[in-house]
């Protein structure tokens, strides 16, 4: 059987689509993943060590940061309004590239039994209605999957009604930003029109995935069968043969368990700046402390005493390691740390991590999110301090941390894709 997904993004929405495809493919499928990555990162080794074939559309993306950041932020800053940074994400990074995502989908889809896609992935749906063959969709927040219990995971409920009005909001608000353009695309391709881009074109009217721990995060009722809860797609030791980088290691096993703190993807609009306020809360910490870097500034390697400077390190090695961890709230680095048993701190930018931030909080496994325009170095600091000295956090982390490892996310999505296949 052929099943070809497709997936957009940063490092965080490719790599969970890519874990997927590898368990499909042992699972006996012919599998075709297309990725169009925005932070340039190649999974062509791993793909192959898989046996997935793997297509970059297009080989590569252009983003001009300067630029970009000028257009998000009036204050020479990180993206701190989330309607125009999604717009600006839409209109920079993946209009310029429907056309040649579908053209792919489309010839990829041609001899294919199921398609599956990144919850944006319109260009892949689109292609598998006009070939005729099923469609489902992958997400990696619950927060896209409306409900009567909440308007966002981690808010509080407010009641069916305000819940139930507050999604109306987020769908007119969607329609707004994005309708227009998708519609003219979807038409063209002499698709009928729809109604509402979330509902009607997001997410599958079949089978929608949400790629989130059920340890994390426990679904409500009404999501009925259309929306089921897979588990975190995690990338196995086996696929990926990565290790720690041999100073790095040295440095660990130096002195007391270090902290790491990092960005994530959100830090390469803006690296000079997001490394020296990492290194600034550190130092004022006076905690032994990793910190993440993608900046020609500061290249990786021993940066004083106690702070080690790293580039791209495996993240499943390193945690277990380290006794908190401050990222940004993106689900793969929300899923990982909580995995490894850490406490997070998590400086959120958008409101998908200010989301995952609050679920962490209310687990008792974090501090409560601060979003990055109010982050300071004492501010990260001081939850730096809470993190690393609240015995009744560590206890909680480490058995939310022992649920999750007993988890098989790809597992379970794949016994769902194939049993949905058999029905």
């Amino acid at each position: 059987m052929k099943i070809v997904l497709q997936s957009w993004g940063s490092n965080g929405d490719i790599r969970p689509v890519m874990a997927l495809a590898g368990g499909l493919k042992a699972a006996g499928n012919k599998v075709v993943l297309l990725a169009t990555c925005v932070d340039s990162t190649d999974f062509s080794t791993l793909a192959s060590a898989s046996g997935v074939e793997y297509l970059k559309v297009p080989e590569s993306v252009e983003l001009d940061i300067p630029d970009f950041l000028k257009k998000t932020s009036s204050q020479g800053n990180l993206p701190s309004d989330n309607i125009r940074f999604v717009r600006l994400l839409m209109e920079t990074l993946f209009f310029p590239y429907q056309e040649i995502m579908f053209e792919e989908a489309l010839r990829q889809c041609s001899d294919a039994d199921l398609a599956i896609g990144h919850v944006l992935c319109y260009p892949l749906r689109a292609a598998a209605e006009i070939r005729k063959i099923p469609y489902l969709s992958i997400c990696f927040w619950p927060g896209l999957v409306p409900s009567s219990q909440y308007i966002q995971p981690g808010m509080p409920d407010f009641g069916r009604f305000i819940n139930l009005a507050g999604w109306k909001i987020i769908y007119a608000v969607l329609n707004i930003l994005l309708k227009r353009k998708i519609r003219k695309f979807w038409t063209s391709k002499g698709l009928a029109p729809f109604r509402n881009v979330h509902e009607d074109v997001f997410l599958s009217k079949e089978l929608n995935l949400v790629a989130a721990s059920p340890v994390l995060f426990q679904p409500p009722p009404d999501w009925g069968k259309r929306h089921r809860m897979s588990g975190f797609l995690n990338i196995s030791d086996a696929a990926e043969n990565l290790t720690t980088p041999r100073d790095l290691s040295d440095f660990i096993s130096s002195g007391e368990s270090p902290v790491f703190l990092g960005l994530g993807s959100m830090q390469m609009i803006q690296p000079e700046y997001c490394t020296e306020l990492l290194i600034s809360a550190a130092r004022k910490s006076g905690l032994r402390a990793i910190i993440n870097t993608n900046s020609g500034k500061f290249p990786p390697g021993l940066y004083g005493k106690n702070i080690f400077l790293a580039g791209q390190v495996p993240h499943h090695r390193i945690f277990p390691r380290c006794r908190a961890v401050l990222h940004h709230g993106g689900a793969g680095t929300t899923h990982t740390a909580s995995m490894a048993g850490c406490p997070s701190v998590t400086i959120p930018f958008i409101d998908e991590q200010l989301s995952w931030g609050r679920i962490l909080h209310s687990l008792g496994i974090g501090t409560k999110p601060l979003p990055f325009v109010r982050a300071t170095p004492d501010k990260i600091a001081r939850l730096l301090h809470i993190a690393t000295e609240s015995d009744e956090m560590l206890k909680r982390a480490a058995v939310i941390g022992s649920d999750m490892r007993n988890h098989d996310g790809v597992a379970e999505t794949v016994k769902i894709i194939t049993n949905f296949l058999r029905k």
